[in-house]
C-alpha cells in the first residue's frame, strides 16, 4: 500500500493528544453534605477498576479514529488491486508540466509537481509514462515507459525557467512523442497556469492524436506588477544622460496596486519615484540629469517585489562612447555650412565632423576617419584616390555629394572605382523643378520616413542634378520625379559607399531648408557606420558579438559568471550567442570590458487566464458539458481518467466518522450513569462535606 498525500502521516503524531488528555485530567469528585455518616456505604475497589476499564476504551476509540482520520487525509491506494478501464495493455501517457516563469508565482509550482506526481501514483503498471516540460519550446525529459519511479525522481529535477509560455509547441512536442506509440489509449496531460499570453488563436490548431486532459494549477487571483518597457538612447557621447529616460509600470491585476520605482547605476542609486496604478493600467516615469562613465554603463530599473519577483528588475546598457571621427573634404570652405549645423544639432551628437579642403586632407586624417563625406570635389590625387579606396574596402564609410563645381568627365576618371554609377551629364538648375517620387521604404536610410508621421519629403524641391547610370552591383535607394536616381549605394569590400547626385546646400535644392535635412543626413551617416548597440535583449535571442571573428574570438561571462563555450549558446566560431540568462553579459573585448543586457519577455508578466475550455476544442478535444469541463481543469486530480477502486479515503473517513459518533454516546452515557450512582447518596450530617472517591 502506497500514500498519494504521505506528508499527512505526520499527523499520526496527534494521538498522544488525548493519551495525555486521560492521563492528565482527573474527574473532581463533586462534594455533597451529608447530616449523618449512618447511611453511607463503601464501594467495592474492583467497581471502580471496572470504571477505569471503560474509560480505557474510551480513549482507544479516541485515537483509532483520530489514527483513521489522519490516513484518509493520506490517501492510502494500491496499485495492484485498481482497474484501468482499459485494455490490460495500459495506456500511452504524456504529462506535459509548463516551466514558463509564470510558474514562479506563488506556489504555482509546487502545485504543479504534486499533480503530476499524484497522476504518476494513479496510472496502472501497464500504463506507460512519458514526461515533458515547455515553455517558448519543449524538452522530453524521459521517453514513454512502463517504469514509473524514475520519473519521480526526475520531478525533483525540474525547475522553472525564464522563458514565456508557448502552448502550441508544447503540444506538438506531445504529439511527437505519441506518434512513435501505438496500439494504445493516448492521453495527454496538460499541467499548467494557463496564460492567455501563451495561445496564439491566429495559428492553425492541429487535431490531437489522443485526449487532453488539463489540470490548472492557478486557483488563486493572481496580482502582478512589472516594468515593461523602457526608452532610451542606447549610446551618448555627452558626459551626462541629458535625455529623459522614460520607464513604463504596468499592473496586470484587477485592483488598484502602489510601488516605488528606483533607478540603479552601476551598483548605486540615482532616483526613485512612487506609483500608485489602477487596475489593468500603466504609468510612465522618467529618470534625466545624471551622470555617465567611460564605455558601459549598467542600469537596473527595479520595483517593489510581489508573489512574481522575476519581472520587478529590468536591465539595461548605456555606452558612453567618444563621438565617430567624420572627415568632410570640401572643394570651397564654406560649402559644409549646413553640413556642420545638422550634424551640431543637440550636446549629445553622435559625431565629430572635421572639415577640410580636398587637397590638404592627410593619409593620419583618413585613418583617424570613420566616415568620409566629399561635398562637391570633382576630384583628388592619385595616391590620396587609392588610400581612400583601400580605406573604403577595410570597412570604411563614403558619402560623396555631388554640386556645381563637379564635371560627369573629371568625376568618371578619378572615381572610377569608387563611385557606384557613372555620371552621364548636368540637368538644371532651372527654375522647374522636381520632386523625390520613390524611395525604398525597407532600406535603414529610409525606414524612419516610412510612417505616416514620420515625415514627408514632397515639400523638397530639387532644381539640378547630375544624371547617373548605377553600376550593375550597385542599388538605386532613390528616384526623382523624372526616373534619374538621386541616391545610389555600393558595397565595396567590407565598407560601403553612397552617392547622392544633388548638393547638400542651397545651391541645387532647398533640402537643408526642410525639417527633413538634419533626419535624413543622420540616417546617411548612420548606415555608412551602424552602430550595433541596443539597451537590452529578450532571453532567447541570437545576439552578436561586437569585435568577434572566426580567427579572434571575444571571451563572453553569463550573469551567473559562467564561461560560455561553443555548444552551451555560442556558436561554433565564436562570433554569436543565444541569451539564456536574465541579467548582464560581460564581454572582454581589446577596447575593454562591455556588457550586453538581457531580460525577460515582459508578455509572461501578464497572468490573465485563457478560456481552458476553448482551448481544448481547438486542439480536437472532445465536446463535454460545461460542468464537466470544468471538473477536468481542477486541480485535484484526473477525475475522469484516474481508474477507479484504488484509493479508501473515503471508507477511512466514514469509519472515523462512525467512531466520533458512538465515543460520544459512550462518553455521554458514561456521564448520566456516573451521575445517577452519586445522585443516589444521602447526605451525612449537615456542614460535613466528603468526597465520594475518597471513600
Amino acid at each position: 500500500m502506497s500514500f498519494l498525500n504521505p506528508w499527512f502521516l505526520i499527523g499520526a503524531l496527534s494521538l498522544v493528544i488525548p493519551v495525555i488528555v486521560h492521563l492528565v485530567r482527573r474527574e473532581r469528585a463533586r462534594r455533597t453534605p451529608f447530616p449523618s455518616l449512618l447511611f453511607l456505604r463503601q464501594i467495592p475497589q474492583k467497581s471502580v477498576r471496572r470504571r477505569r476499564l471503560r474509560h480505557l476504551l474510551l480513549l482507544v476509540m479516541r485515537c483509532l479514529a483520530l489514527l483513521l482520520l489522519v490516513l484518509a487525509f493520506a490517501r492510502p491506494f494500491t496499485p495492484e488491486l485498481a482497474e484501468t478501464g482499459t485494455a490490460e495493455r495500459g495506456r500511452n501517457l504524456v504529462i506535459v508540466l509548463d516551466t514558463s516563469y509564470s510558474m514562479q508565482y506563488g506556489d504555482r509550482f509546487d502545485r504543479a509537481r504534486r499533480e503530476a506526481r499524484s497522476v504518476i501514483a494513479s496510472a496502472h503498471p501497464e500504463d506507460r509514462i512519458a514526461l515533458m516540460t515547455f515553455s517558448e519550446g519543449y524538452e522530453l525529459v524521459r521517453p514513454l515507459s512502463e517504469h514509473h519511479e524514475p520519473l519521480l525522481s526526475d520531478l525533483n529535477e525540474i525547475r522553472p525557467t525564464l522563458r514565456a509560455t508557448d502552448y502550441g509547441q508544447a503540444l506538438r512536442g506531445a504529439e511527437s512523442v505519441l506518434a512513435e506509440a501505438e496500439g494504445r489509449e493516448n492521453v495527454i496531460v496538460l499541467i499548467s497556469d494557463f496564460q492567455a499570453s501563451g495561445w496564439d488563436r491566429t495559428r492553425d490548431p492541429f487535431p490531437l492524436n489522443g485526449r487532453l486532459i488539463p489540470i490548472d494549477v492557478a486557483r488563486d487571483e493572481s496580482t502582478n506588477l512589472a516594468c515593461t518597457d523602457i526608452g532610451l538612447s542606447p549610446v551618448v557621447y555627452a558626459p551626462k544622460y541629458e535625455e529623459s529616460l522614460l520607464v513604463k509600470i504596468t499592473n496586470f491585476s484587477d485592483q488598484r496596486q502602489s510601488t516605488r520605482v528606483r533607478l540603479w547605476l552601476n551598483g548605486h542609486p540615482i532616483g526613485e519615484h512612487r506609483l500608485e496604478l489602477d487596475a489593468r493600467a500603466s504609468r510612465v516615469v522618467e529618470f534625466t540629469g545624471f551622470a555617465l562613465l567611460e564605455g558601459s554603463n549598467r542600469g537596473i530599473i527595479e520595483i517593489d517585489d510581489d508573489a512574481l519577483s522575476v519581472d520587478n528588475r529590468f536591465f539595461f546598457v548605456i555606452e558612453k562612447a567618444d563621438p565617430l571621427a567624420v572627415l568632410g573634404l570640401e572643394s570651397m570652405r564654406g560649402e559644409s555650412f549646413y553640413l556642420e549645423q545638422a550634424l551640431a544639432v543637440s550636446r549629445n551628437h553622435p559625431y565629430a565632423l572635421l572639415v577640410k579642403p580636398a587637397g590638404r586632407a592627410s593619409p593620419a586624417d583618413l585613418e583617424r576617419a570613420n566616415i568620409v563625406i566629399l561635398n562637391d570635389v570633382p576630384q583628388m590625387s592619385e595616391a590620396m584616390i587609392s588610400r581612400l579606396t583601400r580605406w573604403v574596402e577595410r570597412g570604411g564609410g563614403l558619402l560623396v555629394a555631388l554640386g556645381r563645381r563637379v564635371t560627369a568627365k573629371t568625376f568618371n576618371r578619378a572615381f572610377a572605382r569608387l563611385s557606384p554609377a557613372r555620371l552621364e551629364g548636368r540637368v538644371g538648375p532651372n527654375r522647374a523643378f522636381e520632386l523625390l517620387a520613390q524611395f525604398d521604404a525597407r532600406h535603414p536610410i529610409f525606414a524612419p520616413f516610412a510612417g505616416p508621421r514620420s515625415g514627408n519629403f514632397s515639400q523638397v524641391r530639387f532644381y539640378g542634378h547630375i544624371r547617373a547610370a548605377a553600376k550593375e552591383a550597385s542599388t538605386v535607394l532613390a528616384h526623382l520625379s523624372s526616373g534619374d536616381p538621386l541616391l545610389v549605394e555600393q558595397s565595396l569590400g567590407r565598407g560601403r559607399v553612397v552617392l547622392f547626385t544633388s548638393s547638400l546646400d542651397t545651391s541645387w535644392n532647398d533640402l537643408p531648408l526642410s525639417p527633413m535635412y538634419v533626419p535624413l543626413i543622420h540616417q546617411l551617416l548612420g548606415s555608412l557606420h551602424p552602430v550595433d548597440m541596443r539597451g537590452w535583449y529578450v532571453l532567447g535571442e541570437a545576439i552578436r558579438i561586437p569585435q568577434a571573428t572566426s580567427q579572434m574570438p571575444v571571451p563572453v561571462d553569463t550573469p551567473s559568471e559562467r564561461r560560455l563555450q561553443p555548444g552551451d549558446g555560442l556558436s561554433p566560431d565564436g562570433t554569436v550567442f543565444v541569451a539564456g540568462e536574465q541579467g548582464f553579459y560581460r564581454l572582454r573585448t581589446d577596447e575593454g570590458e562591455r556588457y550586453i543586457a538581457v531580460n525577460v519577455d515582459v508578455r509572461e508578466s501578464n497572468l490573465q487566464k485563457l478560456n481552458v475550455e476553448e482551448l481544448v476544442t481547438a486542439f480536437g478535444g472532445p465536446s463535454e458539458a460545461p460542468t464537466e469541463r470544468r471538473e477536468a481543469i481542477s486541480s485535484s486530480s484526473l477525475t475522469e481518467e484516474r481508474p477507479r477502486g484504488r484509493t479508501f479515503e473515503w471508507p477511512l473517513l466514514v469509519a472515523a466518522i462512525v467512531l466520533f459518533i458512538a465515543e460520544g454516546m459512550g462518553a455521554k452515557w458514561l456521564r448520566e450513569r456516573t451521575t445517577a450512582s452519586d445522585s443516589s447518596i444521602l447526605e451525612a450530617k449537615p456542614g460535613a462535606a466528603i468526597s465520594s472517591r475518597a471513600l
